[in-house]
């Protein structure tokens, strides 16, 4: 992005001008190739009692988060508390 903060120098202005002009040009160039996101596979992971594991000791920190702040608990918290209680059991722990 050129600087045009010198507007009243013409000269310069118009310099800067020019180059804002050919960088907006440059947008009419064909695109660069798209660059496809990898995508996780699907489906139970190898080991879901190592995920149940952290799940687990997760909620316990939240809990006990939860517990020392009483009715101060964050909304986020208590969320991610329920989140998790919901996924251990959809995994089956």
């Amino acid at each position: 992005m050129p600087d045009l903060r010198d507007w009243k120098n013409y000269d310069g202005f118009e310099k800067a001008f020019a180059r804002l002009l050919e960088g907006l040009n440059a947008v009419d160039a064909p695109p660069a190739p798209r660059v496809e996101p990898k995508v996780k596979p699907k489906g139970m992971p190898q080991n879901p009692q190592m995920i149940i594991i952290d799940k687990k000791r997760r909620l316990e920190k939240l809990e006990h988060q939860a517990a020392f702040l009483g009715i101060s608990t964050p909304p986020e918290v208590a969320n991610e508390i329920e989140d998790l209680r919901r996924e251990i059991g959809e995994i089956g722990g």
